[in-house]
This record gives C-alpha cells, sequence and structure tokens, in this order.
C-alpha cells in the first residue's frame, strides 16, 4: 500500500513525490470526493485524508482544505455557486463569508464535502 503525505497550497500545486497524478478535473473530484478528516490514527500531523484505491493519502492543506477557484451565477434567478475541485459545486451564500484580519483572505464555508462530512 502506498502512503503519501501532501502539502497543498491554494494553486492547487501539491507537494508529492514522483510520479506526480495529473490535476484533471475528473481526478481532482474522485480526490475532493473521497476528502475526509484524519482520524486513521497515522499521520496525525495532516489533518485531512483522501484514500484512492490502494493509495493513502494524507493531506496538510497551506491553509484551508478546499479552495474555491470560481463563483458562478444563474441567468435565471441569479443563485450563486461556488466551484472547487474540478467541478464540484456548492451554494454561494454571502452571509457564509469571512474575512481573516491576520492575513486578509476572504473565506466562505464548505456546507458538506461530497463524503458528506459537514466542514
Amino acid at each position: 500500500m502506498e502512503r503519501y503525505q501532501m502539502t497543498v497550497n491554494a494553486s492547487l500545486n501539491a507537494s508529492l513525490p514522483p510520479p506526480l497524478p495529473p490535476l484533471h478535473p475528473q481526478f481532482l473530484d474522485f480526490f475532493f470526493s473521497q476528502f475526509r478528516r484524519n482520524d486513521t490514527g497515522s499521520f496525525t500531523e495532516y489533518p485531512y485524508f483522501s484514500p484512492c484505491g490502494k493509495e493513502k493519502n494524507y493531506i496538510r492543506p497551506a491553509c484551508v482544505g478546499v479552495v474555491f477557484h470560481d463563483l458562478q451565477f444563474d441567468g435565471v434567478d441569479g443563485a450563486g455557486e461556488l466551484i472547487w475541485g474540478g467541478g464540484l459545486r456548492q451554494r454561494f451564500e454571502p452571509s457564509a463569508l469571512a474575512m481573516s484580519e491576520r492575513t486578509g483572505r476572504l473565506y466562505h464555508r464548505l456546507f458538506s464535502t461530497p463524503g458528506g462530512e459537514n466542514e
């Protein structure tokens, strides 16, 4: 069984040993659909875990576990959706925005991961 420990930054760049997996939208959606809190008891300095077949990926985000990379609005009712991973979506709620006084970064709460966990 392969085990990888990675630190992922806001540009979706990961510090991975070779060979690097392709960062295609389908791969990202699969990777994040498996994403959950690391309750394995292994590599506890990595707060997240994403099993991929026989691989175990332990993840330490540079800032947060999920980075939204796009905001799209529906032309019909103006509802917004945040895009993350390859094409995963969640509704945009302005009331769920928060700014870090320390970094100046703007955050939006992740309501639930595809794996079913609430953040």
